[in-house]
């Protein structure tokens, strides 16, 4: 079974999701881990969630991934610290990643 990459990240507040920046990070992720499925929660989270709901979709699929992936500026972010919290207790691998614009 391959690995399975969760990208977290902020979205509350940033034009279109931020989907730029974790579609980027989602490509970088899988070139250096060839064959890893990642996630970004944009592909589960209906559009128009609200936060609460959003966070229960994304949390269902964080616990079953193997690792998680953290754009720049997740530590602003409540719903990416809570994710990088949860990942730490079930003892997951993370790691930060661009993913960002060319500012």
């Amino acid at each position: 079974m391959s690995e399975r990459i969760y990208v977290s990240g902020p979205v509350t507040g940033i034009a279109d999701g931020n989907l730029p920046a974790f579609e980027r990070a989602r490509h970088d992720v899988y070139e250096q881990r060839p064959g890893a499925t990642v996630l970004i929660p944009h592909w589960f989270v209906p559009a128009g969630a609200d936060w609460q709901h959003a966070m229960r979709s994304c949390i269902e699929t964080l616990v079953k991934c193997d690792a998680v992936a953290l754009l720049p500026g997740w530590r602003d972010s409540h719903g990416a610290r809570t994710e990088a919290g949860i990942a730490q207790m079930l003892g997951m691998a993370l790691f930060e990643v661009y993913g960002g614009d060319d500012r």
